[in-house]
């Protein structure tokens, strides 16, 4: 059958009033059919899940290309094929009858793979596919109804009391589930009860607490501790930079895939890139020691992987802070050096928190909340700092504001008059 013009029109309502896709976003699901479908000279009848696959693998890469926007093609195409068209798709794990919880779980994780979401991703879903199994006790996953995910995460809220980041991270996970293994498009969840999401001033770091704080440590871990404050990372951008991020001619960092599937731009102190310098000199060693054995590839975002197959053993694709040991990759089977865990990080800083005795209670994010507040505090204006945060709202950077120390220094409080 072909499709014309006036079908992507008519699958562009359709995917608004039945299901529920935003208005501002047609346009762009419109799109992705059309460029989908130019793959089959506009023909979309015996399309298979090789074929939709193929083009998800294509699309990736695309230069520039975000996750997102991957996921919204395949969401696109999906839309079109299956549920507007209603043309069967050859070999597509929702097509098949699920009736036992184990497979489902086992379709699911290879689903997530094919996605090539990240390692803690897969946990996260995998986690909250356990939690909602117990929840529903239905004895056949065939039996899963829309409005058991509905009561579920209302539960979150009502009974758990858990924090509005997890109750939405459940159901990002059920979302899959549904979508993407069941062929089950979750509809209007206007009635789950949602958690409120708590409103809390950042606790800080003082200038003159962080001299003690960074005096307890040495070596590797005061370098990252200083990066983390001194660049305003976030932990995990911290140990994911690879050498190649690193750009001693302007002093600055790249950071790659941040929160959002972002990229941004951050400061790199002078007096600190000399430091960096000197360690990432170290680390050369160390990977010249791993291509000796045979070793020296490092993980590799699968599209990259695919688009530069010779560059995982590459100096500049190597973790700027790499593990002290060899590890065997739980997805490829491969001996590699990861980078070091962000859990041993963050157990080395609580050490050196604990041991300054200080009356509030700091993490290691405190170290980029204090980078952007002491920002503040010094005149910089809240754009620049937003960008170098790399936060997607200016609200999100303002909150600072109410943390800075100097706020209320010539405030006096009408009691000062009466005493």
């Amino acid at each position: 059958m072909e499709w014309s013009e006036k079908k992507i029109e008519e699958y562009k309502t359709f995917i608004v009033d039945k299901k529920g896709i935003s208005p501002n976003r047609v346009k762009f699901y419109a799109d992705w059919v059309r460029k989908f479908l130019r793959q089959f000279h506009n023909r979309s009848e015996n399309i298979s899940e090789n074929d939709i696959h193929a083009y998800i693998q294509k699309i990736e890469m695309w230069p520039n290309i975000c996750q997102w926007q991957i996921q919204q093609a395949d969401h696109a195409i999906r839309l079109f094929i299956k549920d507007f068209s209603s043309v069967p798709i050859e070999g597509s794990l929702d097509a098949q009858k699920i009736s036992d919880w184990s497979e489902l779980e086992e379709l699911m994780r290879r689903r997530i793979r094919l996605r090539h979401y990240v390692a803690s991703t897969e946990r996260a879903y995998m986690g909250w596919f356990k939690r909602f199994r117990i929840y529903v006790k239905h004895n056949n996953p065939s039996m899963l109804k829309e409005d058991d995910v509905e009561r579920y995460l209302s539960s979150l809220a009502l009974d758990k009391a858990v924090a509005g980041s997890t109750q939405n991270q459940a159901f990002n996970a059920l979302l899959f589930l549904y979508r993407e293994i069941l062929g089950i498009d979750i509809g209007d969840m206007s009635k789950v009860v949602r958690s409120k999401k708590p409103q809390r001033l950042p606790v800080i770091f003082t200038k003159e607490e962080l001299v003690p704080f960074f005096a307890q440590f040495e070596g590797t871990y005061k370098l990252m501790f200083q990066l983390i404050y001194g660049c305003g990372l976030r932990g995990i951008e911290c140990v994911r930079l690879r050498i190649a991020d690193v750009d001693f001619d302007n002093n600055r960092l790249v950071i790659r895939s941040a929160k959002g599937d972002k990229d941004r731009i951050t400061i790199l102190l002078p007096e600190l890139a000399v430091k960096l310098k000197e360690h990432i000199e170290r680390v050369k060693i160390l990977h010249q020691q791993d291509l000796k054995q045979g070793y020296g590839e490092v993980y590799m975002p699968y599209a990259l992987e695919r688009k530069y197959i010779n560059a995982n053993k590459e100096i500049n694709w190597q973790y700027v802070f790499p593990s002290q040991k060899l590890s065997i990759d739980p997805r490829s089977g491969k001996v590699r050096r990861h980078h070091l865990l962000k859990g041993t990080l963050q157990r080395t800083f609580k050490k050196g928190a604990d041991a300054l005795e200080l009356a509030k209670h700091v993490t290691m994010h405190s170290l980029r909340h204090s980078f952007a507040t002491h920002l503040m505090e010094d005149g910089y204006d809240v754009r620049t700092i937003q960008d170098l945060l790399g936060h997607k709202d200016i609200k999100t950077t303002m909150i600072y504001t109410h943390v800075m120390v100097d706020r209320f220094k010539n405030v006096r409080s009408p009691l000062s008059g009466l005493m």
